[in-house]
């Protein structure tokens, strides 16, 4: 039984929603219906419903919900139990979100097949808790979104998206080519909280370009920001690829102006550190792994590349 599966279900119990649970997983939806219908295969019961609202639990779904972090924490110690056994370990890497939604699973399938002693696991999560784990020691290598303290870290770029604005396919703003931080003002605008990057920079370039929305709110997710944009109620910013994962036919997505307005990752470690062998052999492979597939990978209309 893969313990995926089993977040999978309880991603979508807790929100009632295939659709909400996968963008707050940040994976398709098609791929997140799989594994729940893997996991109902594997125990021969119906765990949801399918309504036009959403999905309600079977009283299956209720009892196994009630032990599902159980079940994940023995599965998670027969498994580390085995690969002790077999002489695999681990490396952990802390990401900023989105990181892995781009690669896809080929990355990871293509870097087990290369090192298949070593079994990587990849922790995203917010901008602040990824320099906690550096900090701390957790990890010695992350995906962090830019700009980078080069004081504080050794960085090599790995991916840049372009900022888009999400609007109202029924707004005044929704036939514009490109928009600015100067149209943003006195608007409602909806944005990932302050523990990621995104929001130290846009706050930035609104100072910059002296606007000043009427509200800035903080979102944990993309999909929040896209639904508030659905309903009328807000403007989001987001970037080119997470915007076109969540497509919706009431939402436009308009590039800014400013090719600098990026979001930018890198790949980074604490500054003068050498890596294990298991670490710089994940540095080695990212880099080249990016570079090879840059191309395979999600292109917008007005993307932008290092």
């Amino acid at each position: 039984m893969d313990t995926k599966n089993l977040a999978a279900f309880k991603a979508v119990y807790e929100a009632g929603s295939i659709t909400k649970a996968a963008a707050q997983l940040y994976i398709t939806q098609p791929g997140l219906s799989k594994a729940v219908l893997r996991l109902e295969a594997e125990f021969g019961r119906m765990l949801f419903e399918r309504t036009s609202k959403g999905v309600v639990p079977t009283v299956f779904a209720e009892a196994l919900y009630a032990k599902v972090d159980k079940l994940v924490a023995l599965l998670d110690a027969i498994e580390q139990d085995a690969s002790a056994r077999g002489g695999r370990h681990a490396l952990s890497v802390a990401s900023t979100v989105g990181v892995m939604l781009y690669v896809g699973l080929r990355f990871n399938d293509d870097f087990q097949a290369l090192h298949p002693d070593v079994e990587l696991i990849v922790e995203e999560g917010s901008d602040r808790r990824v320099e906690e784990q550096l900090a701390s020691g957790a990890v010695d290598v992350a995906f962090l979104a830019g700009p980078v303290d080069y004081g504080r870290y050794d960085a090599w770029p790995f991916s840049r998206h372009r900022h888009v604005l999400e609007v109202n396919a029924g707004g005044p703003l929704a036939n514009r080519e490109f928009v600015t931080h100067a149209d943003l003002d006195g608007l409602s605008v909806a944005l990932l909280s302050r523990d990621y990057a995104p929001y130290r920079n846009n706050l930035r370039w609104l100072a910059e370009a002296d606007a000043e929305p009427a509200r800035l709110i903080e979102v944990i997710e993309g999909f929040t920001g896209s639904q508030m944009v659905a309903d009328g109620t807000a403007v989001s910013i987001t970037t080119d690829y997470s915007s076109a994962m969540r497509a919706a036919p009431e939402v436009v997505a308009i590039p800014f102006e400013n090719e600098a307005c990026s979001y930018d990752v890198y790949l980074v470690k604490r500054k003068g550190e050498v890596l294990d062998a298991d670490a710089e052999a994940f540095r080695t492979f990212a880099l080249a792994w990016i570079e090879s597939h840059r191309d395979e990978l999600f292109v917008g209309e007005h993307s932008v590349f290092w």
